[in-house]
């Protein structure tokens, strides 16, 4: 995953990451892959 300044980011096989929102990127992909998606609001982060 590239970012803005030019570093690159590698992930492979049980890696996970969090991408921030807005987050502009572009994703290589290489392989199939399986993803899954978690959406965080901000009402999960309220204390009961």
């Amino acid at each position: 995953m590239p970012h803005d300044d030019g570093s690159v980011e590698a992930y492979k096989a049980g890696d996970s990451f969090m991408m921030p929102r807005d987050c502009k990127c572009t994703c290589d992909v290489k392989e199939p892959v399986r993803k899954l998606y978690v959406v965080l609001t901000h009402e999960a982060y309220k204390v009961a």
